[in-house]
């Protein structure tokens, strides 16, 4: 399978001059993304860049795309926050890579699961553990950790929660990666506290049959579509949906629905490797 988008990517967004009031946002695939602010530093999100879910498990599907970049190439990464543990968002190969590429790198992961950081040769220095219902500065970069549902909350012995999504102000403007979760009452009146820029959202949905092969489930589009209107974001940006043939979504489902319940709602649909410039 050929990769037309690939080439010179970071390089890319490294060229790119990111003005006040805006956001470099950059699609990784499945829910990883990069973003690049105002004062030119970026930061990576729930990268799976590798094909380490089919190697763990023969039997699983392969990619449907291959990465938009390889892991090795990302020399550019200032923070690199993880939501969750599942190998599609905590990949060891991407992650290994990254850190070697990008060695002053600084990952932000949920505290239950620091030790699997640790287990990647990963130093403690690089390392910033995070819990949800915190709010967290660093190096000004301002972010709140929220509790996500995958379907359930679980958190260790410790009440540390294993599921969270990330509301991240980057140089003025407010970033929101959901993470894996379905929508509960208390994460609407969270987020729509704050002014949300552009929202990172899953739409894969959930069913019987997923969860009789252990596959945990999101909001599905439609509910996604509601979760917007009731948060009130700028921009809408839907993923986790297209990776894996047997945890797909076809979008054009949400465009329909979007489309039916609210035209003036900016939204953006995102291919591997494709860069949108946001400007509030």
């Amino acid at each position: 399978m050929q990769n037309k988008t690939r080439t010179n990517l970071v390089q890319q967004i490294d060229g790119c001059n990111v003005q006040k009031n805006s956001l470099l946002i950059t699609h990784m695939g499945q829910e990883g993304v990069a973003i690049k602010g105002e004062s030119g530093r970026v930061l990576y999100f729930d990268l799976y860049l590798s094909d380490y879910v089919k190697e763990v498990d023969p039997e699983s599907c392969p990619r449907n795309f291959p990465p938009p970049v390889l892991p090795a190439e990302i020399s550019n990464a200032n923070y690199y926050f993880i939501t969750h543990h599942h190998l599609d968002h905590l990949d060891p190969v991407t992650v290994k890579e990254v850190s070697k590429a990008s060695p002053k790198c600084i990952f932000v992961i949920p505290k239950a699961h620091v030790s699997i950081l640790k287990n990647l040769g990963i130093n403690d220095s690089r390392i910033f553990p995070v819990n949800a219902g915190k709010v967290y500065i660093i190096d000004g970069i301002k972010f709140h950790v929220l509790a996500c549902k995958h379907e359930e909350f679980e958190t260790d012995s410790d009440g540390n929660h294993f599921y969270v999504g990330y509301i991240v102000y980057l140089d003025g403007i407010c970033f929101y990666h959901a993470g894996d979760t379905l929508v509960y009452s208390e994460l609407i009146n969270e987020v729509k506290s704050h002014q949300i820029d552009a929202a990172y959202i899953p739409i894969n949905g959930r069913d019987y049959f997923r969860n009789e092969i252990d596959l945990l489930g999101n909001m599905n589009y439609r509910e996604a579509v509601h979760f917007i209107q009731s948060i009130h974001v700028n921009v809408f940006i839907p993923c986790h949906y297209d990776l894996f043939e047997h945890n797909y979504e076809n979008p054009s489902y949400l465009v329909d629905y979007l489309y039916q319940k609210d035209r003036t709602q900016k939204f953006k649909m995102m291919v591997p490797g494709e860069k949108y410039y946001y400007v509030r």
